[in-house]
């Protein structure tokens, strides 16, 4: 859902289990086989001589956990069509549906560019426009992982959004003032990235030097939960950190009313437990999960304390 002065939007993702082994020749499939849909066509793989190793190891054949430590844990390929051979390819077994009502009016549904192949990771109310986020699902949609951004002024007519920093997943995107602000992360090591737009086609993305420690080498930042509002952006930032010999983690809620001025605090110094969510309106809230118990609300306060 997302709200603007455009109206506001809600899109809905609807997904289904289609059983591709009615498409399968009977004579290949067997107890220990799965049919799996590639970008190609339809492929059935067989577990068997893996378990049938399970099954003498555990037995106490000690050559067969040796083979079996040493087998990649990859299926025999028993079959494969291709969809040209099987008649067609099916419709995908996902897709979203996104609704638009203008101020005071009744939804009716629009046509976007993100309706299949995607995984809308958001919907959000910018300060000049209203923007989707898909996650694009690897080789589920025969394409690399990643992420793509769409920007539409009247919540009708959409476009994709240029120059949007390389991210691999989108955590939040909002307004901030008069700026769009969206906090993403990179995989691989994981790395912190905030930018901002005011036209959706040119982004600056903001350095954040001093607040979060170094991490270790091989090792990354995550952001747990984000938003942004009227009191301004936070986040809560874990870093993977080196002590000596060891890793330890390091997590931190970093917040700024401006984009400009920062600020890092403890996060044990604000909240007890894992960040679940974080909303931002007048009143800066997170959501914290501590000892199992969910639901545990820190208000954190305004700017003016």
């Amino acid at each position: 859902l997302a709200a603007g002065p455009a109206g506001a939007l809600a899109a809905v993702s609807t997904s289904f289990f289609v059983d591709y082994s009615v498409l399968v020749p009977p004579e290949v499939l067997t107890p220990s086989s799965f049919v799996s849909r590639t970008p190609e066509g339809l492929a059935v793989f067989d577990y068997s001589h893996m378990e049938s190793l399970e099954r003498a190891c555990a037995s106490g054949n000690q050559g067969a956990c040796t083979q079996l430590s040493n087998t990649a844990w990859e299926p025999n390929l028993r079959w494969s069509g291709t969809w040209e051979e099987l008649g067609g390819e099916p419709a995908p077994d996902a897709f979203i549906e996104v609704y638009h009502a203008p101020p005071g009016g009744p939804f009716t549904e629009v046509e976007t560019p993100f309706n299949t192949g995607y995984s809308l990771a958001d919907l959000a109310a910018g300060a000049d426009a209203f923007y989707a986020v898909g996650q694009i699902g690897g080789e589920r949609f025969d394409r690399a992982a990643g992420v793509e951004v769409w920007r539409s002024v009247d919540g009708i007519n959409w476009e994709e959004s240029g120059g949007i920093p390389a991210v691999d997943r989108v955590v939040a995107m909002g307004a901030l003032g008069d700026e769009t602000v969206l906090v993403g992360v990179r995989d691989n090591p994981g790395q912190v990235v905030v930018a901002s737009t005011t036209n959706g086609t040119e982004w600056e993305v903001i350095d954040l030097p001093g607040l979060l420690p170094a991490a270790a080498q091989g090792g990354g930042q995550w952001v747990n939960a984000a938003a942004m509002g009227p009191a301004g952006l936070i986040m809560h930032v874990t870093t993977w950190v080196r002590a000596g010999e060891a890793e330890r983690e390091i997590s931190q809620i970093v917040e700024t009313a401006d984009l400009e001025n920062w600020s890092s605090t403890p996060a044990a110094g604000v909240v007890n437990g894992y960040v679940d969510q974080i909303i931002v309106g007048d009143v800066l809230f997170i959501n914290a999960t501590s000892g199992g118990v969910g639901g545990r609300v820190h208000t954190v306060g305004t700017r003016s304390g």
